[in-house]
């Protein structure tokens, strides 16, 4: 075992894990919002919506990781080469994660219980 193994892998991406997991799901409604913000200025976000119903803007730099590609069967974005290989490295997080829960759930004990003293 090298001491690669016993750290967790890093996430070199500007979006978050969470994001990137959201974008990889079924995305079944895609809706480009504006809205007055003053006089002569306003503001413009797309939204995303699941086909779990839950709506939430497009998180800047989505488009370095997914591309808009409709298709009726599956979702109307899909990961691009970058977009493939981060959730790659969700599985690799996941996996890594699931090995060390043990070891995980200890270091929050002894966390919590320190942190009280």
């Amino acid at each position: 075992m090298t001491a690669a193994d016993d750290r967790r892998p890093e996430w070199p991406y500007k979006l978050t894990e969470a994001q990137v997991l959201l974008l990889a799901g079924h995305i079944t409604q895609i809706n480009h919002r504006w809205e007055m913000t003053g006089v002569d200025t306003s503001r413009n976000w797309i939204e995303f919506k699941s086909d779990k119903g839950k709506a939430f803007s497009a998180p800047d730099g989505w488009a370095e990781l997914f591309e808009f590609a409709p298709n009726h069967h599956a979702s109307l974005i899909r990961p691009n080469y970058r977009g493939e290989q981060a959730i790659k490295r969700l599985d690799e997080i996941k996996k890594f994660e699931a090995k060390h829960a043990t070891e995980r759930a200890e270091f929050e004990r002894l966390k919590r219980k320190f942190d009280a003293v």
